[in-house]
């Protein structure tokens, strides 16, 4: 079987709200990229890119694919890379093709992408209520004040079944956070509860918090602070498990995050890992050292649409290790672009589908829907504030 095809299509799709972290004020739509890998064996793989990978990435990875076995994934893997440093952008470019390689390789065999890493232990897995400040719209009021995020918890709880709640630190102040914390503590004693204020704190003002929430129970505080130096320090005098996403994104510093024991927790990253198969590389080189796993969301540029999600849960449901909710930032979408829909929670869980692959497929009319919105977007953007609301301001790193 040969590549006889690379196709994408750029997508915008609603969200219900913009969301607001360290970063500022998110756009009030997620823009994606659709891959369809082509066979001439009459087989359509499909993957899902972020925004961060450019139409010169994708153009001259289409004139490496044709003509290559969409088994050969260590081939493609050395070809497509090009070079003996890590680059996000290939790393999240490499995950879209081995998604949409996996997918072909399923639907080749009539098997589910999970039997293809292994095999599933697990049929559905439960995910996190991800909970953000959010801007105010015609179809959401705003979620500001701690007294509207423990409203807005309730409603997700009460709506999904959700049993881990992640809140979003970093667009507020500390003290704010520590006040948001507590205040979702209270409300619910017997979920799991996270914080993770995207490394907005300095070490000192991580540590300060750490000792105010040291009664709340938190499951982790995730990227209080940036880098290895500054994790390490935390996680050593912190009376909180901590956990990262930011500062161990790649086999190159596992070696140093182990030496300084800078974490407790990896969030694995299907796209700053280079695809399904790296981040089960990557599980099982930290079991070895002790350092517990979780799945991360949102690496590759803001939430998953169905094809990644459904990638993750795939890859989630074949870890032995895995034994906390995953990260999911699927709850906050309006629609998406897999036939049918929305995937369903059930729970507080995500199922496993069951098909070959991926077990999804795109739907026409959606994808050509939400393309028609991204062109719309292309041709108005003009140049954005980070937060509207106040106008001149940047992030800045930490912040607090």
């Amino acid at each position: 079987m040969k590549v006889t095809d690379l196709r994408w299509t750029h997508v915008s799709v609603p969200l219900q709200a913009p969301l607001l972290s360290a970063d500022g004020v998110s756009p009030a739509t997620v823009r994606r990229t659709l891959l369809e890998v082509e066979t001439d064996a009459g087989l359509v793989g499909i993957g899902e890119i972020g925004p961060r990978v450019s139409s010169d990435r994708l153009n001259a990875a289409r004139g490496t694919l044709v003509g290559e076995d969409p088994y050969a994934l260590e081939r493609l893997r050395s070809k497509l890379h090009g070079s003996r440093f890590y680059q996000m952008e290939t790393a999240i470019l490499l995950a879209g093709i081995e998604m949409a390689c996996l997918d072909v390789q399923g639907k080749a065999a009539g098997r589910p992408v999970s039997d293809l890493l292994g095999g599933r232990l697990r049929g559905s897995l439960p995910a996190i209520a991800y909970v953000y400040r959010r801007a105010a719209t015609e179809r959401a009021a705003a979620v500001s004040t701690t007294e509207h995020v423990v409203g807005h918890v309730a409603e997700l709880v009460e709506r999904y079944g959700f049993e881990t709640i992640k809140l979003k630190g970093g667009a507020a102040t500390p003290e704010d956070d520590v006040e948001m914390a507590g205040a979702v503590r209270a409300r619910f004693p017997c979920h799991r509860l996270r914080l993770d204020p995207n490394g907005a704190w300095t070490v000192a003002t991580s540590l300060r918090v750490a000792r105010q929430l040291r009664d709340c129970d938190l499951e982790w505080l995730e990227d209080p602070t940036m880098g290895l130096d500054g994790m390490a320090e935390v996680t050593r005098r912190s009376p909180i498990a901590t956990a990262t996403n930011m500062c161990l994104v790649d086999f190159h510093e596992l070696s140093s995050a182990v030496i300084r024991r800078a974490v407790d927790v990896m969030l694995l990253d299907v796209y700053f890992l280079g695809g399904l198969r790296g981040a089960r590389e990557m599980a099982a080189a930290c079991g070895a050292f002790g350092i517990d796993v979780g799945i991360h969301s949102g690496g590759a540029g803001g939430a998953e649409l169905g094809v990644a999600m459904t990638a993750m849960l795939h890859l989630a449901s074949t870890l032995p290790a895995l034994r906390c909710a995953i990260d999911a930032m699927y709850h906050h979408l309006e629609d998406d672009v897999i036939r049918g829909g929305l995937l369903t929670y059930r729970g507080g869980e995500l199922t496993v589908p069951d098909g070959p692959g991926l077990g999804v497929e795109l739907d026409p009319e959606r994808l050509d829907r939400y393309a028609d919105a991204y062109e719309r977007e292309r041709r108005e953007r003009t140049r954005r504030e980070p937060d509207p609301s106040r106008p001149g301001w940047y992030p800045t790193y930490p912040a607090w």
